[in-house]
C-alpha cells in the first residue's frame, strides 16, 4: 500500500471516487474504500493541486470532479 500518495489536480474542490478496484465487488478487500477526497493546495506533478491518497496494493482509484 501507499498511504499519504500525491497526486496532481488541475481544480480545487471535492472529487469523487468513480472506481475503486479494491471494493469488495470486485475481489478486493475493501480497506481502501473511498467516496471522495478534496484536493489539497499542494503542488504534485506540475499541477497546483493535489489529492492525498491511500492506494491499494495493486489496485486503482479513478476520480472525478463534477
Amino acid at each position: 500500500p501507499r498511504d499519504g500518495y500525491l497526486v496532481g489536480v488541475d481544480r480545487k474542490g471535492t472529487w469523487q471516487c468513480v472506481l475503486n478496484s479494491d471494493e469488495e465487488k470486485y475481489g478486493g478487500t475493501g480497506h481502501y474504500s473511498i467516496a471522495s477526497v478534496t484536493a489539497v493546495e499542494n503542488p504534485a506533478n506540475e499541477k497546483e493541486w493535489s489529492l492525498r491518497l491511500s492506494l491499494p496494493p495493486l489496485g486503482v482509484q479513478v476520480f472525478s470532479k463534477s
